[in-house]
């Protein structure tokens, strides 16, 4: 396994569950507002942590790949 891979699940996981609970107390909408400013800021917090878990989800596959052609 790549460095970083079950480093950069853990996070998407914590961001991901922020994001929900966010998510679900800015659905109200009025009086909400900061919930959903958090939300929506988690958001773009997430698609880069997805983008940074493809690179290393794609070395990690490169990486046991060579592994098994060695075997």
């Amino acid at each position: 396994m790549v460095n970083g891979y079950t480093e950069a699940v853990t996070k998407l996981e914590a961001e991901m569950k922020e994001f929900v609970v966010e998510a679900t107390a800015g659905a109200d909408g009025h009086g909400s507002k900061t919930s959903a400013m958090k939300a929506r800021k988690l958001s773009g917090v997430i698609t880069k942590s997805l983008k940074d878990f493809r690179k290393i989800s794609i070395e990690n596959d490169r990486a046991k790949t060579k592994v098994a052609k060695t075997k």
